[in-house]
Protein backbone atom coordinates (compact mmCIF):
# COMPACT_ATOMS: atom_id res chain seq x y z
CA UNK A 1 0.00 0.00 0.00
CA UNK A 2 1.51 3.81 -0.91
CA UNK A 3 -0.61 6.27 1.22
CA UNK A 4 0.19 9.81 0.57
CA UNK A 5 3.51 10.71 0.01
CA UNK A 6 4.97 7.35 2.81
CA UNK A 7 6.89 5.00 1.60
CA UNK A 8 5.06 2.03 0.76
CA UNK A 9 4.27 -0.96 3.37
CA UNK A 10 2.90 -4.30 3.56
CA UNK A 11 -0.19 -4.88 5.14
CA UNK A 12 0.03 -8.96 6.24
CA UNK A 13 -2.96 -10.99 7.05
CA UNK A 14 -5.31 -9.39 9.57
CA UNK A 15 -7.20 -11.66 12.61
CA UNK A 16 -8.33 -8.40 14.59
CA UNK A 17 -9.56 -5.27 13.48
CA UNK A 18 -7.19 -1.87 13.23
CA UNK A 19 -8.48 1.44 12.93
CA UNK A 20 -6.37 3.66 10.30
CA UNK A 21 -6.72 7.19 9.63
CA UNK A 22 -5.65 9.79 7.25
CA UNK A 23 -6.20 13.29 6.45
CA UNK A 24 -9.02 14.15 3.84
CA UNK A 25 -7.94 13.57 -0.09
CA UNK A 26 -5.04 11.44 0.35
CA UNK A 27 -4.24 9.29 -2.14
CA UNK A 28 -4.23 5.48 -1.64
CA UNK A 29 -2.99 2.90 -3.97
CA UNK A 30 -3.01 -0.58 -3.20
CA UNK A 31 -2.66 -4.28 -4.60
CA UNK A 32 -5.06 -6.95 -2.38
CA UNK A 33 -3.33 -10.34 -2.58
CA UNK A 34 -5.44 -13.73 -3.17
CA UNK A 35 -4.88 -15.94 -0.12
CA UNK A 36 -1.43 -17.68 -0.49
CA UNK A 37 -0.88 -15.58 -3.13
CA UNK A 38 1.15 -12.96 -1.48
CA UNK A 39 3.43 -14.71 0.21
CA UNK A 40 4.78 -16.39 -3.32
CA UNK A 41 4.88 -13.33 -4.78
CA UNK A 42 6.75 -11.49 -1.70
CA UNK A 43 9.42 -14.69 -0.80
CA UNK A 44 8.25 -14.25 3.25
CA UNK A 45 6.23 -16.95 4.62
CA UNK A 46 2.38 -15.49 5.63
CA UNK A 47 2.77 -15.99 8.97
CA UNK A 48 5.95 -13.77 9.69
CA UNK A 49 3.58 -11.11 8.56
CA UNK A 50 0.58 -12.01 10.29
CA UNK A 51 -1.03 -8.89 12.18
CA UNK A 52 1.86 -6.83 11.28
CA UNK A 53 2.71 -3.78 8.79
CA UNK A 54 6.22 -3.61 7.29
CA UNK A 55 8.20 -1.72 4.84
CA UNK A 56 8.47 -2.78 1.79
CA UNK A 57 11.80 -1.96 1.16
CA UNK A 58 12.46 -4.52 4.14
CA UNK A 59 11.69 -7.25 2.03
CA UNK A 60 12.01 -6.14 -2.00
CA UNK A 61 15.55 -4.02 -1.26
CA UNK A 62 15.16 -3.03 -5.71
CA UNK A 63 15.45 0.04 -6.96
CA UNK A 64 11.94 -0.73 -8.89
CA UNK A 65 10.31 0.23 -5.49
CA UNK A 66 11.75 3.83 -5.51
CA UNK A 67 11.02 4.01 -9.24
CA UNK A 68 7.10 2.95 -8.53
CA UNK A 69 6.67 5.19 -5.48
CA UNK A 70 7.81 8.00 -7.12
CA UNK A 71 5.76 7.78 -10.64
CA UNK A 72 3.08 7.39 -7.92
CA UNK A 73 3.23 10.91 -6.95
CA UNK A 74 2.80 12.16 -10.30
CA UNK A 75 -0.61 14.13 -10.93
CA UNK A 76 -2.61 10.91 -13.10
CA UNK A 77 -5.68 9.00 -13.09
CA UNK A 78 -6.33 6.41 -10.52
CA UNK A 79 -6.29 3.39 -12.91
CA UNK A 80 -2.66 4.68 -14.64
CA UNK A 81 -1.52 4.43 -10.25
CA UNK A 82 -3.33 1.29 -10.24
CA UNK A 83 -1.42 0.10 -13.56
CA UNK A 84 2.07 1.92 -12.42
CA UNK A 85 1.51 -0.21 -8.73
CA UNK A 86 0.91 -3.31 -10.83
CA UNK A 87 3.93 -2.70 -12.97
CA UNK A 88 6.32 -3.37 -9.69
CA UNK A 89 4.51 -7.11 -9.75
CA UNK A 90 5.26 -7.77 -13.53
CA UNK A 91 9.75 -6.58 -12.80
CA UNK A 92 9.51 -9.67 -10.12
CA UNK A 93 7.35 -12.06 -11.47
CA UNK A 94 10.10 -14.10 -12.57
CA UNK A 95 11.25 -14.88 -9.01
CA UNK A 96 7.27 -15.62 -7.71
CA UNK A 97 7.39 -19.14 -6.06
CA UNK A 98 5.39 -21.91 -7.52
CA UNK A 99 1.98 -22.50 -5.71
CA UNK A 100 1.38 -25.49 -3.27
CA UNK A 101 -0.94 -27.97 -4.49
CA UNK A 102 -1.21 -28.70 -0.62
CA UNK A 103 -2.37 -25.31 0.07
CA UNK A 104 -4.56 -24.74 -3.21
CA UNK A 105 -6.62 -27.92 -2.60
CA UNK A 106 -6.70 -27.32 0.88
CA UNK A 107 -8.22 -23.75 0.81
CA UNK A 108 -10.91 -25.35 -2.07
CA UNK A 109 -12.30 -27.92 0.71
CA UNK A 110 -12.26 -25.35 3.75
CA UNK A 111 -14.85 -22.97 1.22
CA UNK A 112 -17.07 -25.87 0.89
CA UNK A 113 -17.52 -26.58 4.47
CA UNK A 114 -19.47 -25.16 7.35
CA UNK A 115 -16.42 -26.35 9.97
CA UNK A 116 -13.28 -27.11 9.73
CA UNK A 117 -11.82 -30.63 11.21
CA UNK A 118 -8.56 -30.30 10.56
CA UNK A 119 -7.48 -34.15 10.62
CA UNK A 120 -10.52 -35.29 8.30
CA UNK A 121 -9.13 -32.29 5.90
CA UNK A 122 -5.20 -33.62 6.27
CA UNK A 123 -6.51 -37.29 5.82
CA UNK A 124 -8.77 -36.11 2.17
CA UNK A 125 -5.69 -34.55 1.10
CA UNK A 126 -2.88 -37.45 1.48
CA UNK A 127 -0.86 -35.30 4.48
CA UNK A 128 -0.72 -35.46 8.50
CA UNK A 129 -2.68 -32.79 10.19
CA UNK A 130 0.85 -31.12 11.51
CA UNK A 131 2.22 -30.85 7.78
CA UNK A 132 -1.00 -29.22 6.58
CA UNK A 133 -1.16 -27.00 9.45
CA UNK A 134 2.56 -25.92 8.75
CA UNK A 135 2.18 -25.17 5.24
CA UNK A 136 -1.32 -23.89 5.44
CA UNK A 137 -0.16 -21.02 7.85
CA UNK A 138 3.21 -20.93 6.06
CA UNK A 139 1.00 -19.83 2.59
CA UNK A 140 -1.97 -17.77 4.24
CA UNK A 141 -0.67 -16.63 7.70
CA UNK A 142 -4.24 -18.25 9.29
CA UNK A 143 -4.26 -21.61 10.55
CA UNK A 144 -7.27 -23.60 8.26
CA UNK A 145 -9.58 -22.90 10.93
CA UNK A 146 -8.55 -19.40 11.64
CA UNK A 147 -9.10 -19.06 7.63
CA UNK A 148 -12.29 -20.19 7.94
CA UNK A 149 -13.27 -17.92 10.48
CA UNK A 150 -12.41 -15.14 8.42
CA UNK A 151 -14.15 -16.65 5.20
CA UNK A 152 -17.33 -16.82 7.35
CA UNK A 153 -17.05 -13.32 8.15
CA UNK A 154 -16.45 -12.22 4.94
CA UNK A 155 -20.00 -14.12 4.01
CA UNK A 156 -21.62 -12.49 6.75
CA UNK A 157 -21.06 -9.47 5.16
CA UNK A 158 -22.18 -10.06 1.82
CA UNK A 159 -25.17 -12.00 3.17
CA UNK A 160 -26.11 -9.14 5.24
CA UNK A 161 -25.48 -6.78 2.37
CA UNK A 162 -27.99 -8.89 0.56
CA UNK A 163 -30.56 -9.16 2.86
CA UNK A 164 -30.80 -5.94 4.85
CA UNK A 165 -33.91 -6.73 6.44
CA UNK A 166 -33.29 -9.47 7.94
CA UNK A 167 -32.87 -10.46 11.64
CA UNK A 168 -29.35 -10.66 13.42
CA UNK A 169 -29.93 -13.70 14.73
CA UNK A 170 -31.10 -15.29 10.97
CA UNK A 171 -27.85 -13.68 9.11
CA UNK A 172 -26.04 -15.50 12.33
CA UNK A 173 -27.10 -19.05 11.26
CA UNK A 174 -27.29 -18.40 7.41
CA UNK A 175 -23.41 -17.40 6.94
CA UNK A 176 -22.94 -20.50 9.59
CA UNK A 177 -21.80 -19.41 13.30
CA UNK A 178 -23.40 -21.17 16.25
CA UNK A 179 -25.82 -18.54 17.54
CA UNK A 180 -26.14 -14.28 17.34
CA UNK A 181 -23.45 -14.14 20.27
CA UNK A 182 -21.06 -15.98 18.36
CA UNK A 183 -21.63 -14.01 15.54
CA UNK A 184 -21.47 -10.33 17.25
CA UNK A 185 -17.77 -11.64 19.14
CA UNK A 186 -16.13 -12.33 15.66
CA UNK A 187 -17.54 -9.35 14.39
CA UNK A 188 -15.92 -7.44 17.45
CA UNK A 189 -12.96 -9.65 16.73
CA UNK A 190 -12.26 -8.49 13.17
CA UNK A 191 -14.40 -5.41 12.76
CA UNK A 192 -14.46 -3.64 15.89
CA UNK A 193 -17.73 -2.89 15.52
CA UNK A 194 -21.29 -4.17 17.00
CA UNK A 195 -23.05 -6.37 13.68
CA UNK A 196 -25.87 -3.59 14.40
CA UNK A 197 -23.16 -0.81 13.34
CA UNK A 198 -21.42 -2.94 10.24
CA UNK A 199 -24.26 -5.35 8.70
CA UNK A 200 -25.82 -4.28 5.48
CA UNK A 201 -23.40 -0.57 5.35
CA UNK A 202 -19.54 -2.60 4.33
CA UNK A 203 -18.82 -4.66 1.35
CA UNK A 204 -17.88 -8.06 1.32
CA UNK A 205 -14.49 -8.70 -0.03
CA UNK A 206 -16.02 -11.86 -1.49
CA UNK A 207 -18.08 -8.98 -3.95
CA UNK A 208 -14.61 -7.79 -5.51
CA UNK A 209 -13.35 -11.70 -5.88
CA UNK A 210 -13.28 -15.26 -5.80
CA UNK A 211 -11.30 -15.43 -2.13
CA UNK A 212 -10.58 -19.41 -3.35
CA UNK A 213 -9.72 -19.35 -7.23
CA UNK A 214 -6.21 -18.56 -8.22
CA UNK A 215 -5.57 -18.14 -11.69
CA UNK A 216 -2.11 -18.37 -12.76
Amino acid sequence: MWIGEKEPIVVGPMTRSVLSTSEAETRVVGLRFRPEAGARVLGVPACELTDRHVALDQLWRSPAVTEISERLLEPVSSIRRVAVAQSLLVSHRDLFAAPDPVVQQALSLVGAVRRVQVEKLADEIGISARQLRRRFTASTGYSPKGFQRILRFQRLLAIAKANPSTRLDHLALMAGYADQAHMTREVGQFAGARPTALLGRVVSALARSDLLTSPE
